[in-house]
């Protein structure tokens, strides 16, 4: 970026800053060691305090490749500031003043989700838990826990708020999406099992029934883990359930047909009648 820039184009310079091939560079370059922190926070400062005299079409761009670019320099002054900048951009804000939640144009949501993993990763985790913790916005929700699960797979506090979720609220649209973002953050993680299976159990709503046995088929990963699924579900197959729940036993019938194509017969035949496990010979 030529140093004599003032929102408008300096004649005869290119913007390489705004050209692909050279983020890599850029980046790169945040990254060394022989170049003083002093350089680095004035390039990224003039990256976040970009004016190009055309609204903000290139402002946004200079200022999220600045917020790529602190994951190589974390110790730039301005970085918890700028990563609840993009987290803001990219799933919305509350207005007080309005007393509602506000979210902007789909160009600039997208391209600040796909950088939020770039970033520095324990600032958009926290920033991301806040905004699934307080925000009553269920879009914004749902994308700030994709965006965890892609981060920061297995992250044990956004699958403890997601169970919470399930747990107590009322709404079987959040139910839903908690559901679902369970199924993504951390395959084979015994406390989200245990979560889905519950909601199986459990819930009357059927479509929240149906994104839970979803989820949990994606995520189950080893033979103890399908024998558990078992042994939970097997007393939904019961004539009961089939004649007063057909949704159910045909959801829980789907899943543990899952498992007898996962588990040897005999290790499928202990679970289902309750016997304890023997140890080969």
């Amino acid at each position: 970026m030529p140093r004599n820039h003032v929102n408008f184009p300096v004649a005869g310079m290119r913007y390489r800053i705004f050209e692909q091939q050279w983020k890599q560079v850029i980046l790169c370059w945040l990254g060394r060691k022989d170049i003083k922190a002093q350089k680095k926070e004035e390039f990224i400062r003039a990256l976040v305090e970009f004016k190009g005299g055309v609204r903000d079409f290139y402002g946004y761009q200079a200022y999220l490749l600045a917020a790529a670019g602190i994951n190589q320099f974390k110790a730039c002054s301005l970085a918890t500031e700028m990563v609840r900048q993009v987290v803001k951009w990219g799933f919305g804000y509350f207005n007080t003043e309005k007393q509602e939640w506000r979210t902007f144009l789909d160009p600039i949501k997208e391209a600040a989700r796909e950088v939020i993993p770039q970033t520095i990763r324990p600032l958009a985790i926290a920033v991301l838990l806040e905004i699934i913790r307080t925000t009553e916005n269920e879009n914004s929700r749902r994308w700030a826990a994709d965006s965890l699960g892609k981060i920061d797979p297995g992250n044990p506090k956004a699958i403890a708020v997601l169970l919470e979720i399930i747990r107590t609220t009322e709404n079987e649209n959040s139910r839903r999406w908690a559901a679902d973002s369970l199924g993504k953050i951390d395959p084979g993680n015994s406390k989200a099992i245990a979560g889905l299976l519950e909601i199986i159990g459990t819930t009357e709503d059927k479509f929240t029934r149906i994104q839970a046995a979803d989820s949990l088929g994606k995520i189950l990963t080893t033979p103890e883990q399908y024998a558990g699924v078992v042994s939970a579900l097997k007393d939904c197959l019961s004539d009961e359930t089939y004649r007063d729940n057909f949704k159910r036993f045909a959801k829980c019938y789907k899943l543990i047909c899952n498992c007898a194509e996962n588990l040897p017969y005999p290790e499928f035949y202990q679970p289902w009648h309750n016997l304890p496990t023997t140890p080969h010979p």
